[in-house]
Protein backbone atom coordinates (compact mmCIF):
# COMPACT_ATOMS: atom_id res chain seq x y z
CA UNK A 1 0.00 0.00 0.00
CA UNK A 2 1.04 3.39 -0.91
CA UNK A 3 0.47 6.89 0.66
CA UNK A 4 -2.56 7.55 -1.21
CA UNK A 5 -4.39 4.15 -0.21
CA UNK A 6 -3.54 4.48 3.23
CA UNK A 7 -5.29 8.23 3.13
CA UNK A 8 -8.08 7.09 1.25
CA UNK A 9 -8.51 4.08 4.04
CA UNK A 10 -8.13 6.52 6.68
CA UNK A 11 -10.09 9.30 5.18
CA UNK A 12 -12.88 6.22 4.36
CA UNK A 13 -12.47 4.40 7.97
CA UNK A 14 -13.14 7.99 9.56
CA UNK A 15 -16.58 8.37 7.74
CA UNK A 16 -17.69 4.80 8.18
CA UNK A 17 -16.82 5.83 12.02
CA UNK A 18 -18.85 9.00 12.51
CA UNK A 19 -21.39 7.39 10.74
CA UNK A 20 -21.85 4.61 12.81
CA UNK A 21 -20.98 6.72 16.27
CA UNK A 22 -24.07 8.65 15.43
CA UNK A 23 -26.15 6.35 14.71
CA UNK A 24 -25.53 4.87 18.06
CA UNK A 25 -26.04 7.88 19.71
CA UNK A 26 -29.61 8.95 17.72
CA UNK A 27 -30.51 4.90 19.40
CA UNK A 28 -29.29 6.12 22.85
CA UNK A 29 -30.60 10.03 22.51
CA UNK A 30 -34.10 9.94 24.51
CA UNK A 31 -35.82 12.99 23.02
CA UNK A 32 -36.32 14.05 19.37
CA UNK A 33 -34.90 17.51 19.77
CA UNK A 34 -31.55 15.63 21.34
CA UNK A 35 -31.56 13.39 18.26
CA UNK A 36 -31.51 15.63 15.83
CA UNK A 37 -27.97 16.92 17.10
CA UNK A 38 -26.63 13.96 15.68
CA UNK A 39 -27.51 14.42 12.21
CA UNK A 40 -25.28 16.95 11.55
CA UNK A 41 -21.43 15.24 12.06
CA UNK A 42 -22.05 12.61 9.65
CA UNK A 43 -23.67 14.47 6.63
CA UNK A 44 -21.00 17.57 7.30
CA UNK A 45 -18.03 15.58 8.49
CA UNK A 46 -18.78 11.68 7.11
CA UNK A 47 -19.75 13.54 3.27
CA UNK A 48 -16.41 15.81 3.85
CA UNK A 49 -13.66 12.58 4.46
CA UNK A 50 -15.65 10.66 1.43
CA UNK A 51 -15.15 13.94 -0.80
CA UNK A 52 -11.65 13.73 0.33
CA UNK A 53 -11.08 10.56 -0.06
CA UNK A 54 -12.69 10.75 -4.10
CA UNK A 55 -10.24 13.59 -4.72
CA UNK A 56 -7.00 11.65 -3.54
CA UNK A 57 -8.08 9.05 -5.47
CA UNK A 58 -9.16 10.78 -8.74
CA UNK A 59 -7.68 13.83 -8.50
CA UNK A 60 -9.65 17.37 -7.82
CA UNK A 61 -10.22 18.37 -11.37
CA UNK A 62 -11.26 14.87 -12.30
CA UNK A 63 -15.12 14.40 -13.21
CA UNK A 64 -15.59 12.76 -10.16
CA UNK A 65 -13.63 15.20 -7.72
CA UNK A 66 -15.43 17.96 -9.02
CA UNK A 67 -18.87 16.19 -8.44
CA UNK A 68 -17.95 15.08 -4.60
CA UNK A 69 -17.11 18.37 -4.10
CA UNK A 70 -20.56 19.77 -5.49
CA UNK A 71 -22.39 16.95 -3.46
CA UNK A 72 -20.55 17.89 -0.20
CA UNK A 73 -21.66 21.40 -0.88
CA UNK A 74 -25.14 20.53 -1.31
CA UNK A 75 -25.13 18.86 1.94
CA UNK A 76 -23.08 21.61 3.54
CA UNK A 77 -25.75 24.10 2.89
CA UNK A 78 -29.21 21.88 2.66
CA UNK A 79 -28.46 19.53 6.14
CA UNK A 80 -28.62 22.58 8.77
CA UNK A 81 -31.84 23.47 6.60
CA UNK A 82 -33.49 20.41 6.78
CA UNK A 83 -32.97 19.55 10.42
CA UNK A 84 -34.35 23.17 11.19
CA UNK A 85 -37.46 22.21 8.86
CA UNK A 86 -37.98 18.89 11.14
CA UNK A 87 -37.32 20.95 14.72
CA UNK A 88 -40.00 23.36 13.05
CA UNK A 89 -42.50 20.68 11.96
CA UNK A 90 -42.28 18.77 15.03
CA UNK A 91 -42.62 21.79 17.40
CA UNK A 92 -45.69 22.76 15.42
CA UNK A 93 -47.60 19.10 15.48
CA UNK A 94 -46.63 18.93 19.42
CA UNK A 95 -48.14 22.52 20.23
CA UNK A 96 -50.57 22.81 16.83
CA UNK A 97 -49.19 26.23 16.76
CA UNK A 98 -47.33 27.24 13.25
CA UNK A 99 -46.06 30.56 14.30
CA UNK A 100 -45.96 31.65 18.20
CA UNK A 101 -46.01 35.61 18.29
CA UNK A 102 -43.05 37.04 20.62
CA UNK A 103 -43.33 40.03 22.57
CA UNK A 104 -42.46 42.22 19.85
CA UNK A 105 -44.86 41.51 17.24
CA UNK A 106 -47.76 42.38 20.20
CA UNK A 107 -46.71 46.23 19.91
Amino acid sequence: MNGNEILILALLSFSALVCIGCSLAILLMRGFYDKLHFLAPPSILGTAAVAAAIIVKEGIASGQGIKSLLVFAVLLVSGPAITHVAAQTRRVRETGVAHQPSESDQE
